[in-house]
């Protein structure tokens, strides 16, 4: 055995048990650990993250090839010591950012096994994600917390060739995996609000309330669809579906679907008729997740008993004016103490705040939650259209 430009070379024998020398990179302790064959990838490098108080009291990465021979390490600058719940890597195959929680079973599709590893315990997981017209599946390995470490292997099936044998009679629904967005447990309006589709099996969960199950709920719906696609020639575009003595509302847009149940059945008089003008504008995905989540947002604005129809216009432009959300740029500064005089004459809004508003570089609705005022929104409004039709925007 010798070492090398910080490699570190085993004789034929250790090489077929398995048994590696690590040396740390920062005390030089060394121990020899046991490193299974079946983890290392079959080309190239792999990674492996030695735990601290594994070898010595630091925390490294060495990169190894398929022989069992270390090429190199790496310091790790900081770690995250408890708490993690969420593992986020990257698909081998596509490399789209991949979430999912050990403590959510709807967010894997198995947990494979356990092991131990220089003395740390280790699970792996199988991971599936859709991904155009096929099922990508990464095995990954985490620790008891959810930390990632390393990948084991990737698949893909396409979905044609795809059957629901593996996951039971229920076709399986999987998180979309291009955004990274917390799923809020309660809103005021809102019990459940969720885009999903129906042809690459994805859920967009923005709103879920604890006592219901989203993936499960996402599947029994795509059944039902499926039923009424068997039985009328046309499926209609507003259908409401009953899950487990519970009704859902539903806007099936292509194979895009928006699904929402409200905490208070009687404002679907202005909610359904939100929902109609939005999906009459697009039914493409871009479209979709870049408004939607702004309707999340109605409730910081009105108070739910107090929104009654002459509202909508201004919730309206919540949604669809992207004005709203881009930065001020005023196109005659030297000019701006007299627009400020004339806003405070037409306004009633304090010189001070408007002050601030045309000297930041924030967008109105960021500056509103800065400045906790979100009630004066319909105001604000007002300002940005007196001020539009005057073409001092640049």
């Amino acid at each position: 055995m010798k070492m090398s430009d910080n490699n570190i070379l085993l004789n034929k024998e250790d090489y077929d048990i398995g048994n590696v020398i690590i040396a740390c990179p920062i005390c030089k302790a060394s121990k020899f650990i046991h490193i299974p064959r079946d983890i290392l990838k079959p080309k190239g490098l792999t990674t492996i993250s030695i735990p601290k108080d594994s070898i010595c009291n630091h925390q490294f990465q060495l990169y190894i090839d398929n022989n069992l021979k270390v090429r190199g390490y790496q310091k790790v600058d900081f770690e995250l010591i408890d708490g993690i719940k969420e593992t986020n890597f990257n698909c081998q195959l596509c490399n789209a950012k991949i979430r999912f929680r050990i403590d959510d079973e709807n967010s894997y599709l198995e947990n494979i096994s356990r092991n131990i590893f220089f003395g740390k315990e280790f699970l792996l997981y199988k991971v599936a994600h859709y991904f155009k017209n096929e099922l990508h599946i990464n095995n990954v390995f985490v620790d008891k917390t959810g930390r990632y470490y390393d990948q084991l292997s990737s698949s893909k099936i396409k979905l044609e060739e795809y059957t629901n044998k593996e996951l039971g009679t229920t076709q399986q629904f999987y998180r979309y995996s291009g955004l990274t967005h917390e799923t809020l447990k309660e809103h005021t309006i809102f019990n459940l609000f969720i885009i999903f589709n129906i042809s690459d099996h994805w859920i967009y969960d923005m709103v879920c309330i604890p006592s219901i199950n989203a993936i499960q709920l996402t599947s029994l719906l795509y059944e039902k669809i499926q039923e009424a696609k068997k039985v009328y020639s046309e499926v209609q575009k507003y259908l409401k579906i009953s899950v487990a003595d519970q009704e859902f509302q539903l806007r099936v847009l292509n194979s895009n679907i928006i699904c929402y149940k409200l905490t208070n059945d009687n404002n679907l008089y202005w909610v359904n008729p939100l929902m109609e003008k939005l999906t009459q504008k697009s039914h493409s995905l871009d479209y979709l997740i870049s408004k939607c989540p702004r309707i999340l947002t109605i409730n910081e604005y009105f108070n739910e008993k107090e929104i009654t129809l002459d509202k909508i216009p201004v919730i309206q432009r919540l949604i669809d004016d992207d004005l709203l959300y881009s930065k001020i740029q005023i196109k005659y500064k030297e000019r701006l103490p007299r627009i400020i005089d004339r806003l405070t004459s037409a306004f009633k809004i304090e010189r001070e705040i408007l002050e601030e508003f045309f000297n930041q570089e924030m967008s109105l609705i960021d500056f509103l939650n800065k400045r906790g005022i979100l009630s004066q929104l319909e105001q604000f409004i007002e300002i940005y259209d007196f001020i539009n039709r005057r073409k001092l925007f640049e």
